[in-house]
């Protein structure tokens, strides 16, 4: 008998939230503020269904550059033997700041903040 394999397939443990998570999203998730240069974790929230994002960029860290009114994320995936680049706009929710060790430690708005007390831009990348 044929069998169809939709976007969501075979996602049963990948969406899931995790043990006593479960429930509407809190309201502190949509008021995150994000800047330019972070590092951020692409996880699909499964109770939010509208602009969930695929299940290919689920675990994705990627740097972040924001524009005006959505949050846009370029990054490179490899197919067959070439590099494509590819952009995905994953809603509020499917995004939260990178825990990974490395990625806070190389993360550049995290090292310019903490290096610098200067508010101009060009005054700390200099020193």
């Amino acid at each position: 008998m044929p069998h169809s394999f939709g976007l969501r397939s075979k996602t049963r443990h990948l969406f899931a939230r995790n043990f006593r998570e479960h429930g509407p999203t809190k309201l502190s998730t949509y008021l995150k503020t994000y800047k330019v240069g972070d590092i951020v974790d692409i996880a699909a929230n499964a109770s939010i269904h509208k602009g969930m994002p695929h299940k290919f960029y689920q675990g994705y860290v990627c740097l972040l550059p924001i524009f005006s009114r959505e949050i846009l994320i370029f990054f490179f995936k490899q197919l067959a033997a070439r590099l494509v680049s590819s952009s995905t706009s994953p809603p509020t929710p499917s995004v939260s700041l990178s825990t990974s060790a490395s990625a806070t430690a190389s993360s550049p708005s995290a090292s310019t903040s903490a290096s610098s007390t200067s508010s101009t831009p060009s005054a700390a990348m200099t020193s």
